[in-house]
């Protein structure tokens, strides 16, 4: 039975709070539930976050395999990519007035990560991904981390002891500690074998090319993290990206595309960061130009069909941005706004919190962990930087890509779910229509 579970600020009393459960504790506590209900059919659980720091989820496995068989598996970045600034107090959803004292990201991380080394269970085995993707030499120093770390998928796997059915579940949400709580979704799949099969075979590969904790030397520098690449992983269903599938960005943009030639009504975008309009992008010297989905999705507009977009990004076609946050790439999406502005069955509207990932074409969903920028459909295989701009103490050598997934879901009432979290975020007094 597939089933799906929204978490929003509205949700919360005070927007601003920080919580031990997380950044999205009605997510948490779904998944929670979810494990708890099915713990004794349970034999393994592998789980691959972008962050790894929740506190409630981690004494919860370290519960769990006090009480049980189940081999827990975790998949999650170097403690150097998180943020080690701006530490707040965490407050508990389950005991309101108790609250922890001050961490950073980082801290609540380390904490985890050591005591997992401490434990040294084969029930619960935290890997590493460090793999970091970078395509120009122009960047500037970034806010965490020297580089951006490329493992921004948010799936876990449940295998039971029938060797026969699985759960797979997929989040917009970082579920980090010092995060606040945004619009975010949890989606639960239990009908499609082909979806766990194709999600246990990613989690084979991506361990693979990951470290044990207990063997990662934090202080080296993996500038240049030799990738064994495998067969893609397509279907019709779904597709995934990493920098060990070669070229798995360009075809999931190739799988939007397919898809949105396919509407017959309604095209609605939902993401964080929406601008893969058109854009350009260098690979072994060679320029190459590319028509993003978003340019196909104004062209199908054309054809009576509606098209909303609900970003918390954005600028108008003049680079104003006006009640909102704007995005790196202020030209690509300058372009798209022009063109949009000129479609009158287009629609935008930016809310501040909008974190979820999805696309709705007529009666199906497209559910990712991607943002719908250029970056996110860009392999390139040979990346060498001697020099970068404003980073001189820095090379890098790699794989341009990030690692992400998308699912296709025609189950109507998840559809309509979805519809429904997308329109009641439309109506919130803190969405603005441009």
């Amino acid at each position: 039975m597939n089933h799906v579970i929204f978490d929003s600020p509205i949700f919360y009393k005070n927007q601003y709070d920080f919580y031990y459960e997380g950044s999205s504790p009605k997510i948490i506590e779904s998944l929670i539930n979810v494990i708890t209900a099915k713990k004794n059919k349970i034999t393994t659980i592998a789980i691959s976050f972008y962050l790894y720091n929740n506190p409630r989820l981690h004494v919860f496995f370290k519960d769990l395999i006090e009480e049980t068989d189940i081999i827990i598996t975790i998949i999650s970045i170097p403690l150097e990519g998180y943020d080690n600034t701006n530490p707040k107090k965490l407050k508990y959803i389950s005991n309101p007035g108790k609250e922890t004292k001050e961490y950073t990201k980082y801290q609540v991380a380390k904490r985890i990560y050591e005591d997992i080394i401490k434990l040294n269970s084969p029930q619960y085995k935290l890997f590493i991904f460090p793999h970091m993707y970078i395509r120009s030499k122009y960047v500037k120093p970034f806010s965490r981390g020297q580089m951006p770390y490329s493992l921004h998928s948010k799936l876990f796997l449940i295998e039971y002891t029938d060797n026969e059915t699985a759960t797979v579940g997929i989040t917009s949400s970082n579920l980090a500690a010092r995060d606040l709580v945004k619009n975010e979704n949890l989606l639960i799949l239990g009908e499609s074998k082909k979806i766990a099969q194709s999600t246990k075979t990613f989690f084979k590969d991506i361990l693979i090319n990951s470290i044990p904790i207990g063997e990662f030397d934090s202080t080296r520098n993996y500038f240049d993290y030799k990738i064994q690449l495998v067969n893609n992983k397509q279907g019709d269903n779904f597709i995934f990206i990493a920098p060990f599938y070669e070229n798995s960005p360009k075809c999931s943009e190739d799988f939007l595309i397919d898809m949105i030639k396919s509407a017959k009504n309604n095209i609605y975008i939902v993401a964080q960061h929406i601008s893969s309009y058109k854009y350009d992008y260098f690979d072994n010297g060679k320029k190459l130009s590319r028509k993003g989905f978003l340019w196909h999705a104004l062209e199908k507009s054309k054809e009576r069909i509606e098209l909303r977009c609900l970003s918390q990004t954005y600028v108008d076609e003049n680079g104003k941005s006006p009640d909102s946050r704007r995005p790196a790439n202020i030209k690509g999406f300058k372009d798209f706004i022009k063109s949009y502005k000129e479609n009158k069955n287009c629609r935008y509207a930016v809310n501040p919190s909008i974190h979820s990932k999805y696309i709705i074409i007529d009666n199906k969903l497209i559910i990712t962990t991607c943002n719908f920028t250029p970056t996110q459909f860009i392999y390139i295989k040979d990346v060498k930087i001697d020099n970068f701009e404003n980073i001189p103490e820095l090379k890098y050598k790699g794989i341009h890509s990030e690692v992400g997934v998308y699912f296709v879901i025609d189950d109507e009432f998840i559809v309509e779910k979805y519809v429904d979290n997308m329109n009641m975020i439309w109506r919130d007094e803190k969405t603005v229509k441009m």
